[in-house]
Formats: structure tokens, sequence, C-alpha cells
């Protein structure tokens, strides 16, 4: 089960993208074969049309992230 926590939950429409900004923890995300299990970052980007995602840090703060292949 995918599980997500943020400060904030941004969804946009119009660009098709649900943006989870600030202190960003992921559990069991899936796309395109790949299988991350835990992540944390500053802000996760996914897109709702492909399923697709992005994960940035700011601050030159790296992203961690435990993968499964």
């Amino acid at each position: 089960n995918f599980e997500a926590s943020s400060n904030k939950l941004i969804y946009d429409k119009e660009s098709k993208t649900l943006k989870l900004l600030g202190n960003v923890f992921v559990k069991n995300l899936e796309s395109e074969g790949l299988s991350i299990q835990e992540s944390y970052g500053d802000e996760l980007i996914i897109f709702t049309d492909s399923g697709l995602f992005k994960f940035n840090s700011e601050y030159k703060n790296s992203v961690k992230t435990k993968i499964k292949f």
C-alpha cells in the first residue's frame, strides 16, 4: 500500500500533477516496474496522467531512497 506524508499537498488539475511539499516521506511507491520502499525529500511531484514521479530536494540536501528492483 502506497503511503505518503508532507507538510503541504497541492493538486493541479491543469498540469495534471499532485505535489507533496516539505518533509516528504513516501513508502511503497511503484511506477514503470520500479518500487521505492522508502524515500525522504523536500518535494515529490506525481504526474497523474502517466503515474511517473520526480523527487526534488532544496538547499543541496540529498534525497534518501530505498529501492527494490
